[in-house]
């Protein structure tokens, strides 16, 4: 029997990989899909499984992200799985947080998967034990984005600064945007101002040495 991570009315969590490829490349391939990416859209399946494997599932450089794919309860896909249409989870360290993030098959768009799935990541994460020194995560949002600042504003996100010209779509070719922050922090935690979404650890403090001696 199939072990998920989280659950919800509709949805079943489970850590997103290479299974989930075909899924994946059906999402990427479509030009109004990644309308908020920076990167293009993938042609082929190849073009997918490098950019799943080297740039969205965790690797020896980024082996503090989680990715989860949401996968629909009442649907299979070709090959008899269970149909994926969408994955949520964690991107990168910036300043200001744990970046998070979600991404929706277009033929799903308006059907409150994302929001419904990224709850429920959101309620995971914040139980994860390897997980328990990140007190904030940071998402981003295009301006222009209303549907991803209403799923922000749905899972509890606080609405944070404005980033000035921080951002480039690949469709704008090279003009930069705006980005709105939302923050999502750890329940029961003051996070104070400034804070990078971590707790001061020793291994964080030893990360921080060591970024010191090598400047």
């Amino acid at each position: 029997m199939t072990t998920y991570a989280a659950e919800t009315e509709r949805l079943f969590l489970a850590p997103l990989g290479v299974q989930h490829l075909e899924d994946f490349h059906e999402l990427w391939n479509n030009d109004e899909a990644v309308l908020w990416s920076s990167k293009p859209k993938k042609n082929t399946l190849e073009e997918s499984r490098d950019w799943l494997v080297n740039m969205i599932l965790p690797t020896k450089e980024t082996w503090d992200v989680d990715k989860y794919a949401l996968l629909l309860k009442d649907d299979k896909n070709e090959k008899g799985e269970l149909k994926m249409v969408g994955f949520v989870g964690t991107n990168r360290w910036c300043e200001k947080g744990m970046e998070v993030g979600y991404c929706s098959n277009i033929k799903y768009w308006g059907t409150g998967f994302i929001t419904e799935g990224f709850k429920a990541f959101l309620e995971l994460y914040w139980t994860l034990p390897e997980r328990m020194n990140v007190v904030r995560l940071v998402a981003k949002t295009h301006p222009e984005n209303v549907a991803s600042q209403r799923v922000c504003v749905k899972c509890g996100g606080k609405k944070g600064e404005v980033l000035k010209e921080s951002y480039e779509r690949f469709v704008d070719g090279g003009l930069k945007s705006d980005v709105w922050l939302f923050y999502f922090d750890r329940p029961g935690v003051e996070v104070k101002d400034g804070s990078d979404g971590r707790v001061e650890t020793e291994a964080h403090k030893e990360e921080k040495q060591e970024k010191g001696d090598a400047a």
